[in-house]
Order: C-alpha cells, then sequence, then structure tokens
C-alpha cells in the first residue's frame, strides 16, 4: 500500500504527541466499517481506512492507552453521544480523583 508524504508525516506526528503529551484517563474510537466511511468520504481509498484504522488501535496499545472501540453500526449521533456521556459519567464516579 502506497501511503503519500502528507499522511506519513501525520501518522509520525501524532504518534510524537501521544509519546510526549499526557495519556487521557480514557479514550474513545469511534469504529466503521472501511466501505461505510469510503461512502462517505472518497478522499482515501479503502485499503489506506483500513490501515489507518489498525494504526490507531496499534498505537494505542503500544502506549497503553485504554480506550473503547464503539462501532457505529448505523446508529445516529444522539444515540452514540448519550453512550458516550454515559460512559464518561459512570468513569468519572467511579474514579473522584479524575474530576
Amino acid at each position: 500500500m502506497k501511503i503519500n508524504k502528507r499522511n506519513r508525516i501525520s501518522i509520525f506526528l501524532t504518534k510524537v504527541s501521544c509519546i510526549l503529551l499526557k495519556k487521557p484517563f480514557f479514550t474513545f474510537i469511534l469504529n466503521d466499517s472501511p466501505e461505510n466511511i469510503y461512502s462517505r468520504n472518497k478522499e482515501y481509498k479503502i485499503s489506506d481506512i483500513k490501515y489507518y484504522q489498525k494504526s490507531i488501535l496499534d498505537l494505542c496499545n503500544s502506549l497503553s492507552i485504554e480506550y473503547e472501540l464503539i462501532d457505529i453500526n448505523n446508529r445516529d449521533q444522539f444515540e452514540i453521544s448519550n453512550y458516550i456521556f454515559n460512559k464518561i459519567n459512570k468513569k468519572l464516579n467511579e474514579n473522584k480523583n479524575l474530576i
């Protein structure tokens, strides 16, 4: 797979930022099939989308960043945002020192 120079730089800078900055206490990664993403935005090829999705997960795993993969599955933005909001509230209530 060929990735253009701009994207290589972007991936590199993201990795550097993740190493230098404080790790988030929790991360949400919205996930959809590469085909669905491509149908909404044809900026990248499906193979590139698959690569980027894998890169994000690999980066989180390599840096021991806790994350939850949230599958879109044709849910609307209100349902997804509600889900995330409730998860954050629960996490904060469990860990008062994060506030």
